[in-house]
Parts: structure tokens; sequence; C-alpha cells
């Protein structure tokens, strides 16, 4: 009985235990195994990913239906004066302007959306002007395809088009594209795309 009870107090005696208790209780359904619980760490991050950068979205589109640029020709904080006066003594310690996009985030986290707080307290990849840019895009290419499908649902459709020159003095092919939509029955216009344009002959 004395060696079972010095048997019973190595530490192999005790880990070989432990590790037949964790598998009993994933055999009777009562925890996770190992590789389930990564899974679900992984699961739950990505939902976690999902909601920060759905935040990201709907800022960016919001500033889009607005026509507000999500940034100015700095990048850099500016600070932002009191309203009762402009010299340098009124500025608020710490209120920065940081163009229109990082303060509707901050605006967000005022709001309650912690999904934000990651954005704002540091800087974030997912808050760069190449990403914001990409997404752009992206949102631009999901807002083509519905206005192509809704188009591809109608009987009838006309392509308006028209030749204009950006501050860039950059030739360019405007197109847009009127049809009647069903569901909301009534004639929609569109704009799709600029096009640049190597000749302007026809």
């Amino acid at each position: 009985m004395k060696d079972l009870d010095e048997h019973c107090q190595h530490s192999y005696h005790t880990e070989a235990k432990e590790r037949f208790d964790n598998r009993n209780s994933v055999n009777l359904g009562q925890q996770l195994s190992v590789s389930s619980q990564v899974d679900q760490q992984k699961q739950e991050e990505l939902e976690l990913r999902k909601k920060r950068l759905d935040s990201v979205i709907r800022t960016i589109m919001l500033c889009g239906k607005q026509a507000f640029p999500l940034r100015g020709h700095r990048n850099e904080a500016v600070p932002l004066p009191k309203i009762d006066g402009n010299s340098e003594s009124d500025v608020i310690p710490g209120d920065l302007n940081r163009g229109n996009f990082m303060q509707l985030m901050e605006f967000r986290r005022q709001a309650g959306d912690s999904n934000v707080d990651i954005y704002i307290n540091k800087k974030s990849e997912s808050t760069s002007p190449g990403i914001q840019n990409e997404l752009i895009g992206l949102i631009a290419d999901e807002m083509t395809a519905q206005i192509v499908e809704r188009i591809n649902a109608s009987p009838y459709f006309a392509i308006i088009s028209d030749e204009t020159r950006d501050v860039s003095n950059t030739e360019q092919l405007c197109i847009a594209i009127r049809y009647f939509d069903h569901k909301a029955g009534r004639t929609e216009e569109k704009f799709l795309c600029f096009l640049p344009l190597r000749s302007l002959r026809g």
C-alpha cells in the first residue's frame, strides 16, 4: 500500500491521470478537444476581425455617400483650435484633426463601437491609405456587379457616354446606364466608370 501511495505521488502518474481525465471529459462531451478549442479560438478571432473590418467599411461607405474625402494632402494630425478663438494658445491638448475617415472612426468609438478601439489607439494597416484604396476598389466592384445584375433583369436600357477632361488634363470617357428597375418601379440612371481615351477621333 505504501508503494502505491508513493507511485500516486510521482509526476508521471499525476500527468497520466490528468491526460486520462481530459480524454474522458472529451469522450463524454464535457469539454472540447485541444484541436476543437484551437479551432473555436480561431473562429472567434475571425468573427472579431470581421466586426472590426465591418466598422472600417461602413465608415468608408459613409464618406463615399456624403462625398467626403477620406484624407487630405497631409496625413499627419493637425491641431484643432477652440471654437472661441484661433490662436495657438487656444488649441485643445490632444484634440487633433486626423482627416474625415479617422475622425469618423473616433466618432464611432465615442458612440460605443468598441471594434474601432484598435484603430484609434495605435497605427494599423487596416486604416492605411493603401488598404483604404483597396477597400474602395472592392466596394466599387460589388456595387458595379449589383448594377449590372439589375440591368440584365431589365428589358430596356440605354448607354450614355460623354468625353470629359480631369484636373490632370487626361481625356476620359464617362459611361452611365439608364434602365428601368422592376424592383423599384422607376427608371434609374447609374454611373459605371471612367475610361481613359487615347484618341478623340471616332
